[in-house]
């Protein structure tokens, strides 16, 4: 049994070591700390025009993790929500072979688009709970395509827990939410506290914590203790 499956594009692979740096040293961090994951890394691809480089091997360890990549089938030029769909039916067949292997407690993506529809689709599929992580690029210009923002949202009004790398993303976020939907937060910790801990169903992950308190908001429509927290200043510890 594992704790997570992580699924991302960005992720280094033997053709772009430096792909994706940031969610490969997030792994590496947890993996100290205890935790075990199985990596998905999902490779855009299109017959003609993007295709699959042999060099990339369909399974390997890094750092301890073991990663399996697989092609991503990917439209080019598309601004519709095509692609996210198209992701979660090709990641479905490796996802549902790991799952089956390993029985993880939740399913993690990076990226809210494609890879946080398509996984959010899967979730729902197998009844796992959903994490997803908002860096930046997908938020900030995906916003701009109302039919693909429509399908951005409804994933992550779907997920147990939202990691947003800034303020500015998590407030973003939250202006695409119904006020109704977002119930009040829970007192912050106390600034004197130094690390707070995330319950993931059984599945600890530990923070470190600024000095001011966390950005904590619950999520809607869940009965657990998750929420969206604004990472910008946090640090693994």
């Amino acid at each position: 049994m594992i704790d997570a499956i992580f699924i991302s594009n960005l992720f280094p692979n033997p053709a772009e070591p430096g792909r994706g740096l940031y969610n490969r040293d997030q792994m590496v961090a947890l993996a100290h700390q205890g935790l075990k994951f199985h990596v998905i890394s999902p490779l855009p691809w299109f017959p003609f025009v993007n295709p699959w480089k042999q060099a990339i091997p369909r399974h390997t360890t890094m750092d301890g993790i073991p990663v399996t990549y697989c092609r991503q089938l990917y439209l080019p030029g598309s601004r519709g929500a095509q692609n996210g769909y198209l992701y979660a039916l090709s990641i479905r067949r490796t996802l549902s072979r790991l799952i089956r292997q390993h029985h993880p407690t939740f399913l993690w993506s990076s990226f809210a688009f494609p890879d946080g529809v398509g996984v959010a689709v899967e979730a729902r599929r197998h009844g796992i709970p959903h994490v997803t992580s908002l860096l930046g690029s997908d938020i900030n210009l995906n916003h701009h395509y109302p039919s693909r923002w429509k399908t951005i949202t409804k994933s992550l009004r779907q997920a147990c827990l939202i990691f947003a790398k800034s303020k500015a993303l998590r407030e973003r976020v939250e202006d695409s939410f119904p006020p109704s939907a977002l119930p009040l937060p829970p007192p912050p910790p106390s600034t004197s506290t130094t690390t707070g801990s995330i319950r993931i169903s059984s599945v600890p992950l530990a923070v470190r914590e600024p000095a001011d308190s966390w950005d904590w908001i619950p999520r809607p429509n869940t009965s657990s203790s998750l929420g969206t927290l604004s990472l910008s200043r946090m640090s693994l510890r």
